[in-house]
């Protein structure tokens, strides 16, 4: 009897500590979620064809990120750019540089928008919410269209 008492304790003790790991876990990934904010890598991955009917379709290639800015408002209209707080060439094969903005310490310029660059007419733009300290844009010189990443924290 003591035994399956034994073994009643030690399987409530499993069921809380799997209970305990799948609630971190979800909060982990609840609070990675809010706390990034990232330019999607690829805006679209194929003209709809369906939506141009009787045109032919030059390129169908991914329109993929080509650029990112930090921008804010002046005058309660006009927009200006961030200016990065560092830059650094990273030691890899794709010559890439990485550019850092601390938005914490420009709050004053605030509030500010990540606007991600995909080809020369589209875009996406998003508020920067408060939490977020710094965003870092990477740039792949070696590619023959050149390739960003965009990670805000």
């Amino acid at each position: 009897m003591q035994g399956r008492a034994r073994l009643l304790q030690l399987g409530k003790g499993l069921i809380a500590f799997a209970g305990a790991a799948c609630l971190a876990s979800s909060s982990v990934t609840y609070a990675n979620k809010f706390e990034r904010l990232n330019c999607p890598p690829v805006m679209v991955t194929q003209v709809d064809k369906a939506a141009h009917v009787g045109w032919l379709v030059y390129s169908n290639q991914p329109l993929r990120l080509t650029g990112s800015d930090i921008e804010y408002a002046v005058d309660g209209h006009l927009e200006a750019t961030l200016d990065p707080d560092g830059e650094k060439q990273l030691n890899d094969d794709q010559l890439s540089v990485s550019s850092i903005f601390r938005i914490a310490n420009h709050r004053s310029k605030g509030p500010f928008s990540l606007v991600c660059r995909y080809g020369v007419h589209a875009q996406l733009s998003r508020t920067i919410p408060r939490h977020i300290k710094e965003c870092i844009v990477i740039r792949h010189g070696r590619f023959a269209e050149v390739e960003f990443e965009v990670s805000c924290h």
